[in-house]
């Protein structure tokens, strides 16, 4: 049988010492991440290549990095909110947010209604 995997946050860490969980610790190997740019870029790289995978993407690598932000590095989150659609929805809002406040005559508007375009 293949082992499981927990993550938790350090809140979640905390409260879950706080209660009897002595018998589940023992049989666990932990494994503690840095947390820092470099993995919340690496996290955003691995959340779009899932959504790559399971055919959901389209979107920018700054979108999933602004997610990853938001959800402070909890990968599961990101996922949830890439399958959900919420990331996708989210993500044109903002890129018709940014449109909407350029110049007509701004060269970056081409880009811009690109990737708009890409998620439709």
């Amino acid at each position: 049988m293949p082992p499981g995997v927990f993550t938790t946050t350090n809140t979640g860490q905390a409260r879950f010492f706080d209660d009897d969980a002595a018998p589940l610790v023992s049989r666990c190997q932990e494994i503690r991440l840095a947390d820092g740019p470099a993995v919340r870029k690496a996290l955003a790289k691995r959340a779009k290549a899932v959504a790559q995978d399971a055919g959901c993407d389209g979107l920018p690598d700054a979108v999933y990095e602004q997610c990853v932000e938001a959800c402070r590095g909890n990968l599961r989150m990101v996922l949830q909110r890439v399958e959900s659609g919420q990331l996708a929805d989210k993500a044109r809002a903002e890129l018709t947010r940014q449109l909407l406040a350029m110049p007509v005559g701004d060269s970056r508007r081409g880009a811009l209604q690109a990737q708009l375009d890409a998620l439709a």
